[in-house]
């Protein structure tokens, strides 16, 4: 599927998404999860980062989401500090 995806005003119009960037996985609070980190586009030390929980190559839809410009164990904390997910997501059909 492809589409146009409207990025939020405040991030900077440079910036791409780097689809040669693979996700790793990593665990928050005892369940799955992929993480992405990107360098910043302009060469600056900061990093984009990417989390999505519970989540699995296989299954990367996750109920919980997190990102911007972040260091990598910032987002893990933060995703830590969260209530964890006891019972997997309801998915709904749309147009029904």
């Amino acid at each position: 599927m492809d589409a146009d995806i409207a990025l939020p005003t405040w991030v900077p119009s440079n910036v791409r998404l780097d689809a040669s960037a693979s996700s790793i996985p990593v665990t928050v609070s005892g369940q799955p999860g992929r993480l992405r980190v990107s360098a910043d586009p302009d060469g600056s030390s900061r990093t984009w980062v990417e989390l999505i929980w519970p989540a699995t190559l296989k299954h990367p839809i996750g109920v919980f989401g997190l990102f911007g410009w972040l260091s990598r164990r910032a987002v893990l904390a933060m995703a830590e500090s969260m209530p964890s997910v006891t019972s997997p997501p309801v998915l709904t059909a749309l147009n029904c």
